[in-house]
Parts: structure tokens; C-alpha cells; sequence
């Protein structure tokens, strides 16, 4: 199978009854699982599954971020304003990541991240990273280019699949997509200039304590591919959402070389709560 053939995200559902769930307003039926790319259809950006995207520009997340039960600093999402790039209308994602006072007396962070998501398809155009980690620096802009299914980046052609995503907007997109507990999630990302697949088994519901309060919270194992082979077996990152329509990223551990590195979220807001 080719790039061109890929429909992009899809979502492959447990044998099994859907769930379904209780709130405080009553019943919800459960989300019907799709197989096509999330879409959108202005003024009130509604997904493909009928239900309005998750957040909108104003939205911030913010986060503790310890290493070894140290805290070492702080990470944000935050959801910029809808703006035009290449003549695409896109949403400006933005991901910081910075060492605390004390940390950066041993080590310093400041690493800024962003994907421009088209409002329409959700497909990224642009991918930047503006790395500063010690005495290592990086800066990196991908432009994405999915009619002729490329990436560039300093001149260079890189194959794209379709509707791939980036890093960061894979994040994001998993926040959109119609699934249950048990499902398979496969999405198609371009990363270190060549596309993988990332499948993800969405865990059960189980309740988890936040900042927010005691939230019933579902997990996310990604298991990296490349052209259907499994290139890591056991997944180092697992990220817990809430099991609400906001879908919110709340807590993220991931082993490194030393310990875990794990994530908090301590604050949210949104323009629309307000």
C-alpha cells in the first residue's frame, strides 16, 4: 500500500458492545467509531461524530513536570487564535516545556514546540521545534505540503503519507476521534523525517485524582511502527485523558534513561468557560 492510499486516522473497535456512560446530566449514548480524518464545519466547529471540538483558541493547559519525585519545572498547551498560513485557515497549537529556579541551576530546558492544524481536515501545515536543552540547540520548521503528500525542510523532500500528523498535533487529534474503552487508534505521524504509524489501545475508565478533582480518566499506550512492523514492543509513554467531552491531557509519565519524567496538569482554562 502506498502513502496516497493511507485515509488516515482510524479507529478499530473492541468485539464487543460499546460502553456506556453516566453523567451528572444523565445517560450518554456512546460515541459512534469512525474511520475517516475528524472534520470540522464552521462557525461552531463541529467533529465528524456530531460533537463540538474539544477546545478553542484561549484554551491553556498548564503542567508540573518532576523527574525522580523532584520537581524540575513546567510544560503548557495552549490553543492561539485562528489564523491564515499558505492560505490555509489554521489553529496555532503551541507546546512549552522549561526547568524550574532550582533545576536550572544543574540543567537547563526551554523548548518551544508548535503545529499550525488546518481548522477544516485537522492536518498540520507547519511543524516547528525550538529546542534548548543545556548546551544543545535546535531549530527545526517542517512545512507540509499534502496534495503532493511531502514534507520540506531546508530544501529537502520528505515522503508523506495522507493526512499524517505531526508529534505534537497527534496529541491533539486523540482528543477529536469517536472511541471507546478497548479500541485500537492507528494514526499516521511524521517524525525525524520519515512517517511511522502510532497505534494506540485506549485502556479502561478508571477514576483518577487531579487537579481538577477526582476525574474518571482513560490511558494511552502508543506503540511505535514503521510500514506495519513494530519498531518498540513496550511502550515508554503512557498518557491518561479525561473520559469527558473535553478529553483533556491530565497526566503523561514516560521512562527515560534515569527514572520517569512525569506530568501533571495543575491549571486549565478555556474562553467559553468564562
Amino acid at each position: 500500500m502506498s502513502f496516497a492510499d493511507n485515509p488516515g486516522p482510524t479507529v478499530k473497535p473492541q468485539p464487543r458492545m460499546a460502553r456506556k456512560t453516566v453523567s451528572k446530566d444523565g445517560p450518554v449514548r456512546p460515541s459512534k467509531v469512525i474511520a475517516s480524518p475528524v472534520k470540522a464545519f464552521k462557525p461552531d466547529f463541529i467533529t465528524s461524530h456530531g460533537k463540538p471540538i474539544p477546545f478553542t483558541p484561549g484554551e491553556k493547559l498548564l503542567y508540573n513536570v518532576s523527574w525522580l519525585k523532584i520537581n524540575a519545572g513546567f510544560a503548557e498547551i495552549s490553543v492561539g487564535d485562528v489564523t491564515r498560513i499558505k492560505g490555509f485557515e489554521v489553529f496555532p497549537f503551541v507546546a512549552r516545556a522549561w526547568t524550574n529556579a532550582f533545576f536550572s541551576k544543574f540543567f537547563t530546558v526551554e523548548d518551544t514546540i508548535v503545529s499550525w492544524l488546518d481548522t477544516t481536515n485537522f492536518i498540520p501545515h507547519r511543524y516547528e521545534e525550538h529546542i534548548r536543552e543545556g548546551s544543545y540547540s535546535r531549530d527545526r520548521i517542517f512545512e507540509f505540503n499534502h496534495e503532493k503528500r511531502i514534507s520540506l525542510y531546508k530544501n529537502k523532500k520528505f515522503a508523506l503519507s495522507a493526512q499524517a500528523q505531526d508529534p505534537f498535533s497527534c496529541l491533539m487529534i486523540l482528543r477529536m476521534l469517536a472511541y471507546s474503552p478497548g479500541d485500537t487508534i492507528t494514526v499516521d505521524v511524521f517524525a525525524n523525517q520519515r512517517c511511522y504509524q502510532i497505534e494506540m489501545t485506549i485502556g479502561p475508565v478508571q477514576e483518577l485524582e487531579t487537579e481538577l478533582g477526582l476525574l474518571p480518566c482513560f490511558t494511552v499506550k502508543p506503540i511505535l511502527k514503521l510500514r506495519g512492523r513494530v519498531v518498540q514492543e513496550d511502550s515508554e509513554l503512557t498518557i491518561w485523558f479525561t473520559d469527558d467531552d473535553r478529553r483533556l491531557p491530565v497526566k503523561l509519565e514516560t521512562k527515560v534513561k534515569i527514572g520517569t519524567i512525569v506530568v501533571k496538569m495543575i491549571e486549565y482554562s478555556a474562553k467559553r468557560d468564562k
